[in-house]
């Protein structure tokens, strides 16, 4: 499970980025901070009767369910910003976040939001269709990254750093790339700060980060298409795309109907809280 305290540091760029991508630069204190309970969130108990929001499409709530049955209700959203609004405001208590972007929304809204706990490990991968000779090429790609430390280097870059002008290395070591051997057609939900999200309809991350290296190193191309992520495994298994991600977990249910390159990110699901108003004021 990835430690919290080197998180909160992470991607202060991202945060501005966030609000270039979905607006939440709104820093007017929540409207409904009447309707805060007064007992914080810090364990799988405390969240017994609570409402948690998890994004349409992901795992968390079956994550969630497994080891603490009684949450109260669930609400869904398609994208992090609207469920993080709707926590600020008190519609709901709780909010289900892969921890790096559960830690970005705490970073930028520090007196009313913590990363409460996680409450599973996981890893992020990348998905081809079945049977997709692409998998096994991308995978030797990204063990060999893996090996080298670059994959290391890439986390230290995009969530370990307040770096404002970080952006996607343009690779230009190898004298023969041409991008011949074909094209990449990858889709993403482009609001996963710190790993997949965009500025002035830039794509920026861990994640492109890592997809560029290893289409550089195959002599390959990428195509970008954003869409939301519940849609991302429907459009991979109808053609639309060739690959897709964004911190994207390893999972039974998915491996039913996809298949995963070797992760390159282990990380964690979590839950972000909103302080009491005692704590608050």
């Amino acid at each position: 499970m990835i430690p919290i305290k080197p998180f909160l540091s992470c991607l202060l760029l991202g945060i501005a980025t966030c609000a270039l991508l979905t607006g939440c630069g709104d820093n007017e204190p929540a409207a409904e901070q009447a309707a805060q309970p007064e007992t914080e969130i810090h364990t799988l108990a405390d969240l017994a009767g609570r409402r948690a929001g998890s994004l349409t499409g992901s795992l968390f709530r079956a994550e969630l369910e497994k080891v603490q049955p009684a949450v109260g209700e669930y609400v869904t959203f398609n994208y992090n910003q609207p469920m993080v609004q709707a926590l600020r405001t008190g519609k709901i208590d709780a909010a289900l976040a892969d921890e790096p972007i559960a830690q970005v929304w705490a970073t930028y809204y520090p007196d009313e939001l913590y990363v409460a706990f996680t409450f599973a490990d996981d890893y992020y991968s990348f998905a081809t269709r079945k049977g997709d000779p692409l998998n096994a090429r991308i995978s030797a790609v990204i063990k060999q990254l893996e090996e080298s430390g670059e994959l290391e280097e890439f986390k230290k870059k995009w969530c370990k750093s307040s770096d404002p002008h970080r952006s996607v290395t343009q690779w230009n070591h190898k004298k023969d790339y041409d991008g011949s051997a074909g094209t990449i057609r990858y889709a993403t939900d482009p609001s996963q700060v710190p790993m997949s999200y965009q500025v002035n309809n830039e794509l920026k991350g861990m994640d492109i980060e890592v997809l560029n290296r290893v289409a550089y190193e195959l002599n390959m191309k990428v195509e970008y298409t954003r869409m939301t992520f519940s849609g991302l495994i429907d459009a991979l298994n109808q053609g639309k795309a060739d690959l897709v991600g964004g911190s994207m977990s390893i999972t039974p249910e998915r491996q039913q109907k996809v298949e995963f390159v070797h992760p390159y990110y282990k990380g964690g699901m979590a839950v972000l809280a909103r302080h009491s108003r005692k704590k608050a004021n």
